[in-house]
């Protein structure tokens, strides 16, 4: 058997720690830890980053840290709170400082045992340090040279003992007159029937396992690059928006992954060079760009407080809040022309000086290619169906949605030819990722998913074309060597104890993965160490570049590309059943490929709607949140109001002793004889004169009056002080009354939806109960009554279809549900409907509105002043947008539901899509802690 080197032993735990899922979870943990070590204090995404990179003394990219942050909110173990702040929930946050008190009794306790041995053995030698230098020298050297072997000595197993090791007859040679009792501390301390040392041994090992699965050492990328045969150069063919980004010119998403990126590249240029190539095409497609946007500009005539007021809207396009920004920054409009001329007139100059070389060859030949027309017809009908069932298509008209589609061509054909051209320059087999010399990079997720499409396709290679600078950098992030200063950190650094929590079980069934692949290599009589070691670099690539989307865009896309195969297999079969009986077994087969794609899109169906029910689940944490912080505030409120109610009394009080002489003296002036009979001639006036007169002379009657006047109201109001009306344990959200039916179906563990009779009582409760939320249906409200009402009342949502019944029956939610569903024939009954009934539903408008308890009374602070001008209300129910439209068409009152029964679904079965759900998680999600949205 041969022996494997330290450098082959340390690829093979790197691949199969990722492999695993390993580095992952650990990454998790080590986040958790940063928000424990703070004292669970709420950090935004940008200091947690910084906290991490601190203590592991190396930079973290916020990529990585997104990742694991939500999986985290997936699984509730850290929450969202104000102003997009992350927290530990509560219940992690104990288990947190358990953590640590183990993971401080587990290090005293190992120290302890193992100085209470050079007690024993080494009284009179007095050897100072030795637990750091057993550490430091003995203990995690040896475990960094076997790693997972560690624990075959843990496990008591004889194939590994601590007299084989060099270090251990190294580490005692430096105690020459105490060799022998310093072995014995050692061998006794090395005792793994004792749980304390086994526990100990192991939180070193999952360090170990830590450093692994972050980076290799520099001697073990020393040799891969070896087996290179040389430095590694790779041409990059950079896409337009990439070229956007380097340049500055553009606000993306992925602007920090892409100078992430370029930074990374300094660090690993000895080992692997990667240069940048565009092709004429993409300059022309680049600078056709730029020319529209400066055409743009030019049109709108901003001025510099229009560039303020929007340079950060989501509205405009990146490049043009760039431009804005910058406009800004230096309280001056830039002519467009100034802005953009040196892109259009000194393109290649700028590229060079940005370190891009122009790949000087013309790719007309491509337009013409039998493959690049294959796929721009194949992908374009793709893109084109997949945006018919948006919103947005619904909105244009006929004209529009031709010229949409041939957009989508003209995009996608500058995108088609460069990834040809670019497979053109690979090899026809690739073996391994390190092979490939030729690359796309790319921030366009619509190009990497051709990409995945056409790999997925294809045959022989299976190495992608197209990289997102997140792939890019886990793929070099490979060839950058773990440092020193990072390995002190994760073995000297006992604060992290999230790094081991439940890591023993875990640990240990990795530990078995790596010794079984350690053992597979290990008795390889046919493969060298160099051969094996050259195998596991590719292994590791390969897991560097997989697909990095979340799980939620995954979904989605192979959703998409199911319902693109049902489609095809749909028309195939109807084209078949054209052909006559002779193909009946043509027919069966396709009927099969049907079939199982309909139980396969079900399935996706399935997972898409748990991505929802997430969704639905944050938004409930979130709820909790708000309400509990509400509930204190109320609390505090009404103490401050008792406080004060207190402290007017107490100022009352003090002019007690003045009022009752004030009476006295009244009462001894009234009971004499002369005023009895001037009072006689002058009436009850001369009564009150006195008693004016003669409390004024004690005290200030009116500022008593105020007091009292304080005093009553401040009393009114704390007697009216919210209290829990509904108290079961839940967040509360009073609904109208059969709403609140369908909205419990949605099974939340901590919202429950309160009946109220109609939308009159769902107001007033809402506003006076501010603690609780409520929801009502839109009815004939308006849209600028809405936002209105939504930002004065922070806790008040309105829905934006007519009525909740407009969500369920909804186009969009039964398409979800009806594979066969002819969405054209439903819209177009829906609007017959609306067309049978638009007479009535306008006689009911003014009538309807004008009992809105919302607009009763406009000089109270609980009412918004009603808006007269109806004509949107009406232009909406006029509209061919079916979104319109259902604004004021109620289908729980005016829709014949025969249609929807021909495809047997019940209201149970609406209010459980993907769809459904997503749209409430919306509404819900529109409440933040008083931020509101349109």
């Amino acid at each position: 058997m041969k022996k494997l080197s330290s450098e082959t032993i340390s690829l093979i735990h790197h691949v199969e720690l990722h492999k695993s899922g390993w580095f992952d979870t650990a990454i998790r943990n080590i986040i958790k830890s940063v928000f424990g070590i703070n004292k669970n204090q709420a950090i935004d995404l940008k200091t947690l980053c910084l906290e991490l990179s601190h203590l592991l003394s190396r930079k973290i990219d916020n990529s990585t840290v997104e990742k694991q942050i939500e999986k985290l909110l997936q699984n509730k173990e850290v929450i969202k709170v104000a102003d997009d702040k992350l927290q530990l929930s509560q219940k992690e946050f104990e288990s947190f400082v358990d953590a640590v008190n183990r993971q401080v009794e587990v290090e005293n306790k190992a120290k302890e045992k193992f100085e209470l041995l050079c007690l024993e053995f080494l009284i009179e030698d007095k050897i100072d340090g030795l637990w750091k230098r057993f550490n430091e020298k003995l203990l995690i050297p040896m475990i960094k040279e076997i790693g997972a072997r560690t624990i075959e000595i843990i496990g008591g197993k004889q194939i590994l003992r601590i007299d084989d090791f060099k270090q251990f007859h190294d580490f005692l040679e430096q105690y020459s007159e105490s060799r022998d009792n310093v072995k014995i501390v050692i061998s006794n301390f090395l005792d793994f029937s004792d749980e304390c040392v086994k526990n100990y041994v192991f939180r070193l090992l999952n360090s170990y396992f830590f450093l692994e699965a972050s980076n290799l050492n520099d001697n073990t990328l020393n040799k891969i690059y070896k087996l290179s045969q040389g430095q590694q150069v790779v041409k990059v063919f950079i896409d337009t928006n990439f070229l956007l980004t380097i340049l500055n010119l553009h606000d993306n998403p992925s602007n920090d992954a892409t100078f992430l990126f370029l930074e990374l590249l300094s660090e690993v240029k000895n080992r692997i060079n990667v240069k940048f190539y565009i092709f004429p095409r993409t300059i022309e497609e680049f600078q056709n760009l730029i020319r529209r946007y400066k055409k743009y500009i030019e049109s709108i005539r901003p001025t510099l407080q229009y560039a303020k007021a929007i340079e950060k809207s989501e509205e405009f396009s990146g490049v043009i809040r760039k431009y804005f920004q910058k406009c800004s920054e230096l309280n001056s409009m830039i002519s467009p022309d100034e802005y953009f001329e040196p892109y259009l007139t000194n393109a290649t100059v700028i590229l060079r000086s940005k370190g891009v070389e122009l790949q000087n060859e013309q790719l007309d030949n491509y337009v013409t290619d039998q493959r690049v027309i294959d796929d721009m017809h194949d992908q374009v009908e793709f893109r084109f169906e997949a945006f018919k069932k948006t919103f947005d298509y619904r909105k244009l008209n006929k004209k529009e949605r031709e010229l949409e589609k041939d957009k989508i061509w003209n995009k996608f054909e500058h995108d088609c030819i460069i990834w040809h051209a670019t497979k053109d320059k690979r090899p026809t087999f690739i073996d391994s990722p390190r092979d490939v010399k030729n690359w796309i990079i790319t921030l366009d997720f619509r190009f990497i998913y051709y990409d995945r499409y056409k790999q997925k396709i294809g045959k022989g290679s299976k190495v992608s074309i197209c990289l997102h600078p997140n792939e890019f950098i886990s793929m070099l992030q490979f060839w950058v060597p773990r440092t020193e200063k990072f390995e002190k950190a994760i073995f000297g650094n006992f604060k992290l104890p999230f790094l081991f929590k439940d890591f023993d079980l875990e640990s240990q069934k990795i530990s078995m993965s790596i010794l079984k692949a350690l053992s597979l290599y290990d008795e390889s009589k046919e493969l060298s160490n160099e051969t094996i070691s050259e195998i596991l670099a590719n292994n590791a690539l390969r897991e560097k570049i997989k697909p990095s989307q979340s799980v939620e865009e995954n979904a989605e896309f192979l959703k998409a590309e199911v319902f693109k195969k049902l489609e095809e297999s749909k028309a195939a079969l109807e084209k078949e059943r054209q052909k006559g009986d002779e193909l009946k077994g043509q027919n069966a087969e396709l009927k099969n490929e049907l079939d199982e794609v309909k139980v396969k899109l079900a399935s996706i169906s399935e997972k898409v709607e748990g991505i929802s029910d997430q969704k639905l689940k944050s938004i409930e944490e979130k709820l909790s949140v708000i309400q509990q912080n509400k509930i204190f505030a109320l609390k505090a409120e009404k103490e401050i109001k008792k406080k004060e109610i207190e402290q007017i009394k107490n100022r009352i009080d003090d002019f007690t002793e003045l009022k009752a002489r004030a009476e006295k003296e009244y009462e001894e002036s009234i009971s004499k004889i002369l005023f009895k009979i001037g009072a006689f001639f002058s009436g009850k006036r001369s009564y009150e004169e006195l008693k004016n007169k003669i409390h004024i002379k004690y005290y200030d009657v009116e500022k008593l009056k105020k007091l009292e006047n304080e005093h009553s109201t401040l009393t009114k109001e704390y007697e009216k002080s919210t209290k829990t009306e509904i108290d079961n344990g839940k967040t509360v959200i009073i609904c109208e009354n059969k709403n609140s039916i369908l909205f419990n179906k949605l099974k939340f563990d901590k919202l429950y939806f309160f009946p109220e009779n109609n939308s009159a009582s769902v107001f007033i409760k809402t506003v006076s109960n501010p603690q609780f939320f409520g929801i009502r249906d839109r009815d004939f409200l308006m849209d600028d009554e809405i936002n209105e009402l939504e930002e004065k009342y922070s806790n008040y949502i309105i829905l934006r279809y007519y009525c909740f019944e407009n969500y369920l029956y909804h186009p969009d939610n039964l398409k979800g549900l009806v594979l066969d569903f002819d969405y054209e024939e439903y819209v177009a009954h829906i609007k017959n409907e609306r067309t049978k009934h638009r007479d009535t539903i306008l006689r009911k408008v003014d009538s309807s509105r004008k009992g809105y308890q919302e607009f009763r009374d406009v000089n109270t602070n609980a009412s918004i002043k009603r808006n007269n001008e109806v004509q949107p209300l009406i232009d909406d129910l006029d509209s061919n947008e079916i979104d319109r439209i259902l604004k004021v068409l109620s289908l729980k009152d005016y829709f014949n539901k025969s249609i929807v029964q021909t495809y047997n679904l019940t209201p149970d079965k609406l209010v459980n899509t993907d769809w459904f759900k997503e749209q409430i998680a919306l509404l819900l999600g529109k409440i933040n802690a008083g931020v509101h949205g349109p």
